[in-house]
């Protein structure tokens, strides 16, 4: 599949605290070069105080993308206990907008501790609204009243979901997941990572869709080798290390062709792959990104 250029954009990082605000047209240095740290992304958030609607464009390499900003915050009489969403959802009409309410649920499925299913039947920004709408209610009725004895150590959910990128045929958006979560004073935990979208398939892309048959496996090839230059480690060395990392004592060692993949996502003409933090690589290091 041919994957087009884009314009730069980022994932950004949420303050423990706060939600962050909407700085759409907003562009960062090219992350092939300069990914923003934490301290960068800071610098540019701004504080959401209430649920609010609005309209918002994202313009990448002269091209616009209208959206929906749908920001809601569920706040409780504690001030360091709430549940927020923010998710930019495409105007009018599209399957876009079915996958991002997915990734609402399976967030939140996270949050409550168990499976959570979602019935979407359209496409629009309103029901994405709705979605969010309802495990905001289900957060304060359900989920909080069971946490009462731990919040005052403090309990928070931060929820952002931003478009990337968009193909010049308007067919594939990439959006940026950020999730971080905390619960009774413990180390925060955070998952972001970037997935594509296509308007024609009406699904997420997987890297089956994003990679030609004979080109997968010099795909995996460069990814596996990047991930143990990071690591400081042979290939074939960094590959025994994974396995034991994530299935300590397995008689069977990940190879090339079937270590995991988690996300993956079209990024200018390059494929962006992306892991939770704590998955391939100790929490201390954040959540990875490799682009190939």
């Amino acid at each position: 599949m041919h994957l087009n250029k884009i314009f730069s954009a980022a994932i950004l990082t949420l303050s423990a605290f706060l939600m962050v605000g909407c700085h759409g047209n907003k562009s960062i240095n090219d992350p092939f070069v300069d990914f923003p740290d934490d301290e960068e992304l800071a610098g540019v958030v701004s504080i959401v105080t209430k649920p609010y609607n609005s309209d918002t464009v994202f313009n990448f390499d002269g091209k616009d993308v209208e959206t929906m900003e749908i920001a809601r915050i569920f706040p409780t009489e504690h001030s360091d206990v709430y549940f927020s969403i923010r998710v930019f959802a495409l105007k009018g009409e599209s399957p876009v907008n079915n996958g991002l309410a997915r990734i609402i649920s399976e967030d939140f499925s996270t949050v409550a501790g168990g499976d959570v299913s979602y019935d979407m039947h359209e496409t629009t920004a309103r029901a994405v609204t709705d979605q969010i709408d309802y495990y905001g209610k289900v957060f304060n009725d359900t989920i909080l009243p069971e946490l009462r004895e731990s919040v005052v150590n403090g309990f928070y959910v931060n929820v952002d979901l931003r478009p990337a990128w968009v193909s010049d045929d308007n067919d594939i958006y990439t959006y940026s997941s950020y999730q971080e979560s905390c619960t009774g004073g413990a180390p925060a935990e955070i998952s972001c990572y970037y997935v594509s979208f296509s308007n024609s398939l009406g699904r997420q892309l997987t890297f089956d869709d994003l990679v030609p048959e004979n080109d997968r496996r010099q795909v995996r090839e460069e990814l596996v080798n990047q991930m143990a230059r990071d690591a400081g480690k042979p290939t074939d060395e960094y590959l025994g290390w994974l396995t034991d990392y994530i299935n300590p004592g397995a008689e069977k060692v990940f190879t090339v062709d079937d270590f995991p993949i988690a996300y993956v996502a079209s990024y200018n003409s390059r494929l962006v792959f992306s892991y939770p933090q704590g998955s391939i690589a100790p929490v201390s290091q954040g959540c990875p990104l490799y682009f190939i």
